[in-house]
């Protein structure tokens, strides 16, 4: 089981089964990215596997931000849509990094996810996080139809791998987008900035729970 409550302080992301899927989706400029990067960052300190799906930085951005990446090179893996065509490589420090030429190769983030479940297999990783940061930028490429089909077969994917989903929505999107992306997740948590801080909240698609003042990222 998986448990995100320490990154969100949210009691409805207790207990989270292996391949469920998160949509961590901002209302109104909040950084969903950071919050993002913290739930990846806890998997790996509790000795969890990591991939994370960077739509709009290289690889090197990625690992800046994951400590885990420098303390267990082998357990992180990352798909980076900065390439020219479909490559992968393994770095000098034992980071696998695929390489696809843009967010809108969904096939090839496809396979870039199965090289990475193949690699950290191989390295006695029985558990992990999936990030992707974000799917705004496939979005704004694909479409919500095409991007509702890919997180749902991703979703399929987690589930036979036993891996925890965390999919980002890193601008303010409309609410029909969010709820037909909603329906690929089991969990929507919804930001907003406030005063004092960052808010959230569990949405979901005929109720809403209160907005809960969250401590903050430590990214």
């Amino acid at each position: 089981m998986y448990d995100l409550s320490g990154v969100f302080e949210l009691d409805a992301l207790t207990g989270l089964p292996p391949g469920a899927t998160v949509l961590v989706a901002d209302t109104d400029g909040a950084d969903t990215t950071s919050w993002l990067y913290d739930a990846v960052q806890q998997g790996l300190e509790a000795g969890e596997g990591a991939v994370v799906v960077s739509t709009e930085e290289p690889a090197e951005a990625v690992l800046d931000r994951l400590d885990g990446a420098r303390d267990e090179p082998q357990s992180v893996c990352v798909v980076e849509c900065q390439g020219t065509e479909r490559s992968s490589r393994m770095r000098g420090d034992g980071v696998f990094v695929y390489s696809v030429p843009s967010p809108d190769d969904l096939t090839g983030i496809g396979l870039g996810l199965s090289a990475c479940f193949d690699r950290l297999e191989a390295a006695g990783y029985e558990s992990g996080r999936i990030g992707f940061v974000s799917l705004s930028s496939i979005l704004g490429a694909t479409g919500d139809q095409a991007t509702f089909k890919f997180a749902h077969v991703v979703s399929s994917r987690l589930g036979s791998a036993g891996y925890l989903g965390l999919f980002g929505l890193a601008q303010p999107h409309g609410l029909e987008s969010r709820r037909i992306l909603s329906e690929a997740a089991e969990l929507t948590v919804e930001l907003k900035h406030t005063p004092t801080g960052t808010a959230g909240r569990i949405w979901q698609q005929q109720t809403e729970s209160e907005w809960h003042p969250l401590a903050g990222s430590k990214r």
